[in-house]
Parts: C-alpha cells; sequence; structure tokens
C-alpha cells in the first residue's frame, strides 16, 4: 500500500513540475526578447558628440603629447569631412 501512495504523490507532483517548468520556459523566451531588443537599441543609437568637442579632446592629446602632429592633422581633417 505504501508504493502506491508514492506512486500516487510522485504523480500528483508531476503537473506541478510541469507548470514550473513551463514558466521558467517563458521567463526565458521573455528574457531573450528584451536582451535582443536592449541591443537592437543600443545599436541605433549614437551618442551626440559634436565635432567641437572632438577637436578640442584631440588638441589635448596633442598638447599632452600622445598625437603627432600628423596624427592630430589626420583626425582633424577626419573629423571636418
Amino acid at each position: 500500500m505504501a508504493c502506491i501512495r508514492a506512486v500516487a504523490a510522485a504523480n500528483a507532483q508531476a503537473p506541478a513540475e510541469a507548470k514550473v517548468h513551463r514558466r521558467e520556459a517563458a521567463e526565458e523566451k521573455r528574457n531573450a526578447e528584451i536582451r535582443e531588443q536592449a541591443e537592437a537599441i543600443a545599436q541605433t543609437v549614437t551618442p551626440q558628440v559634436s565635432v567641437a568637442d572632438e577637436l578640442a579632446k584631440l588638441a589635448q592629446l596633442k598638447e599632452a603629447g600622445v598625437l603627432t602632429d600628423e596624427e592630430f592633422a589626420a583626425q582633424k581633417a577626419r573629423l571636418l569631412s
């Protein structure tokens, strides 16, 4: 009789476990969709940096000796083109 009760108890848990599995699968799918949306937004949003700000940064790098005159001129030309 104890064996029958154990089988009955195991069968009673099966639907609950299936429900949990379905819930976890649905949550995983939602999370994947959210990640995809976030990646799409990140790819379309570009920071708005002015050319003047970029030139100022380049000038600071040149003054600090990080950029040579030639590198500064090349980057400046790239920004202004």
